[in-house]
């Protein structure tokens, strides 16, 4: 019913690592010297009286740590930071946020994190019981077909826009993978490295092109 994982850790990891390049955590957005967007959710718009998504970028005062904090905080592993959440609820793929910060990049160049496929049911007659949960024990689709169908949707979404709007000055990379990976499940790190260098060596014509196409447009 709780947050699986405390922030603390996490917290201090990241203050670590700043700490440890000499770079404060705490510095504003303002003073970065880098372009940066950062999306997240707020629980609490006093304003709307509904949840909305909150774009970070560097005309905040809001420090980098706690930017980095409220954007990983993803639900049911840590609790809300602050009133946000993970900004990936909403802009899992933040291709098209991008592009509307920049006033419209020139070029786009997008990597997901990887997707695995799953048998799709057909659910023209489902009834609320059926969407929100498929009981069905011999079903190899996806137990949650509402939110499935839901972040699949808003996952593609950003893409698809970015592709009507700059063509062949976009380019999205990512790579279906052998075997589904959970958020905290950090042992198969090596694997989605082994599963990231097979793809490039069985895709090596598609890698090269892409190679060239990123050496044109941001060289």
């Amino acid at each position: 019913l709780t947050a699986k994982y405390s922030d603390e850790n996490l917290y201090n990891a990241i203050q670590k690592a700043f700490s440890s390049k000499n770079v404060d955590p705490q510095i504003p957005l303002s003073q970065l010297s880098k372009e940066i967007v950062i999306p997240t959710v707020c629980l609490d718009c006093q304003t709307l009286k509904r949840w909305r998504m909150q774009i970070l970028t560097n005309n905040s005062e809001t420090p980098l740590i706690d930017a980095m904090m409220e954007s990983t905080a993803a639900p049911t592993f840590f609790p809300s930071y602050k009133n946000r959440i993970d900004g990936g609820m909403v802009a899992n793929d933040p291709s098209a946020v991008a592009y509307a910060i920049s006033g419209g990049a020139k070029a786009l160049l997008s990597f997901g994190t990887g997707y695995t496929d799953y048998d799709v049911s057909k659910g023209e007659h489902w009834g609320a019981l059926s969407w929100i949960c498929d009981l069905n024990p011999r079903s190899k689709a996806s137990k949650t077909p509402l939110l499935t169908l839901l972040f699949d949707v808003q996952d593609q979404m950003p893409g698809q826009l970015c592709q009507l709007l700059m063509g062949s000055k976009y380019c999205r990379v990512n790579l279906e993978l052998t075997q589904s990976v959970q958020l905290d499940e950090t042992s198969k790190i090596p694997s989605l490295i082994q599963e990231t260098e097979s793809y490039i060596r069985h895709h090596a014509a598609e890698w090269k092109a892409l190679c060239a196409w990123t050496e044109k447009l941001f060289s």
